[in-house]
């Protein structure tokens, strides 16, 4: 995605209503990985923050063992239908964080609004 325009997603200026930074697990010289960026260069064209896009870095990325965490998501699955359906677990009840299967639905709905793809959204994410 960054190819048509993405910043990471944990790059978001808003990030810190849903993840925490733990810098102190960061190998030395990366932290600059986990910059924000300003509101005026993060597009998310209406669309949510997304857990599991495939421009979000994973819960140990950059990590200084490649185990500690370095990322944790402030939202927690709470084993509800939503969660039993739709939600990616890592751990028993942690949202899990990036992958590198393909795009999310939400990732596919921020370049369909990016390039006006018309006014066919994705069911269920049209502005979460």
């Amino acid at each position: 995605m960054h190819a048509v325009g993405f910043l990471h997603e944990h790059s978001r200026y808003e990030r810190d209503e849903y993840v925490d930074i733990l810098w102190n697990n960061i190998a030395q010289g990366h932290a600059h990985n986990f910059n924000k960026a300003v509101p005026e260069v993060t597009h998310a064209f209406g669309v949510g923050y997304d857990y599991g896009s495939v421009m979000h870095y994973s819960s140990t990325a950059f990590s200084r063992n490649n185990q500690l965490k370095t990322i944790v998501p402030k939202r927690q699955l709470d084993g509800g239908i939503f969660d039993l359906i739709g939600g990616v677990f890592q751990g028993n009840n942690e949202v899990k964080l990036g992958q590198r299967e393909g795009f999310s639905k939400k990732d596919i709905l921020k370049i369909r609004r990016m390039y006006n793809c018309g006014k066919r959204d994705i069911i269920g994410y049209d502005n979460e």
